[in-house]
């Protein structure tokens, strides 16, 4: 990535872990962190991940992404499916030049990308299913940019208010209207699509940075299994990343880890 400018003097800390939870078999999970990924059939990292950065010492073309995939459960290859999104992620960071006043355009771009690598690796699997949700964070000069594709989610936590930032991909509101309980809602955008046959339309949404905010991106491991007012209580009585992605992921355990859990908590200051 090229071209980024930045002035600021701000300190950036985060943290990651992904685990298999307490039911599934294998960890359908995925994440990109600090340019780190799992390989497809990893049970999760071997401890929590740490990184921090000072932007004031970045180099041009340093923007901080970070994101979170969750292969879609019951689907064939859902481990695939994630490890290759992060993988394809991860490169294209690496090698795609963009003009650094158009993020969205790249993102647009980046996630194009990643729907394209996952639908050529279903196929080359000749696999009848396979898809994996996403949600990313981009640090780019004095904003952050939230992009997601499912329900994975991302949350900006400020000023004791937790407030969920990415867009829920699903027909949830349709069940609800219908008074259908107690299923999952199915998802209506992931990597993966095909665009010749549905539309590919993930979110984008712009923030700005501001000394103090903390965003959480995570699977639906962690919110299927956590109420939004413990992960706010979590984040608040846990400043330090680090142990706020490990109180996030034992709560999941600990209400019954029915899900793999992946968390990546991001602290600005």
């Amino acid at each position: 990535m090229t071209n980024v400018q930045s002035t600021c003097s701000r300190r950036i800390y985060a943290a990651c872990f992904s685990d298999r939870g307490r039911v599934r078999r294998n960890n359908e999970d995925n994440y990109l962190f600090h340019g780190e990924h799992m390989g497809a059939g990893s049970e999760g990292p071997a401890g929590i991940l740490c990184t921090e950065y000072d932007l004031s010492q970045l180099s041009s073309g340093s923007d901080i992404f970070f994101a979170v995939f969750d292969g879609v459960g019951g689907a064939q290859y859902g481990d695939h499916a994630s490890m290759i999104a992060a993988s394809s992620a991860g490169h294209f960071l690496d090698t795609y030049e963009w003009a650094a006043d158009d993020p969205r355009a790249f993102l647009k771009e980046l996630y194009r990308n990643m729907n394209q690598a996952v639908l050529q690796g279903r196929k080359s699997l000749y696999a009848s299913e396979m898809c994996t949700t996403a949600v990313s964070l981009l640090l780019h000069g004095n904003s952050v940019w939230c992009s997601n594709a499912g329900d994975s989610r991302c949350y900006m936590f400020k000023d004791d208010e937790l407030l969920q930032i990415s867009t829920d991909h699903n027909n949830a509101q349709a069940f609800m209207a219908l008074g259908i309980t107690g299923v999952k809602p199915m998802l209506t955008q992931y990597l993966g699509m095909d665009p010749a046959e549905l539309e590919f339309a993930p979110a984008h949404a712009e923030f700005p940075v501001e000394p103090g905010e903390v965003f959480l991106l995570c699977s639906d491991g962690l919110t299927d299994m956590v109420t939004e007012q413990h992960i706010s209580d979590i984040l608040a009585e846990t400043p330090d990343p680090e142990l706020a992605v490990e109180a996030l992921v034992t709560a999941s355990l600990e209400s019954g880890g029915k899900d793999n859990i992946t968390v990546i908590v991001i602290r600005i200051e």
